[in-house]
């Protein structure tokens, strides 16, 4: 059984870009651009470059917190210390309120 001509394989049927401004063109086009923004994106999401950033950002911030929180509950007793230490040396001493 021989094949139909409109069913026959042919390199120009199949393997051939559509011609420039037609409707397909343009659609091909379209899906190309598509295309490159959904990798971009998905390199994007998959990127872990800013992750170390990020964890030394947050070790700050619970540096910070806990240098607060110290401070807040032992901040006269620092400053008596700083205190003394200045009267020995000799300058002028200021009794702490």
């Amino acid at each position: 059984m021989a094949a139909s001509p409109a069913l026959a394989w042919s390199p120009s049927s199949c393997c051939t870009r559509p011609k420039a401004g037609t409707a397909a063109f343009l659609l091909d086009k379209e899906l190309k651009e598509l295309d490159y923004v959904i990798w971009k994106l998905r390199g994007f999401v998959r990127s872990q470059k800013g992750q170390g950033m990020v964890e030394y950002a947050l070790l700050l911030v619970l540096v910070s917190i806990v240098v607060i929180v110290i401070l807040l509950t032992m901040g006269n007793q620092i400053r008596n210390v700083f205190s003394d230490v200045v009267c020995a040396l000799g300058t002028s001493c200021r009794v702490p309120d």
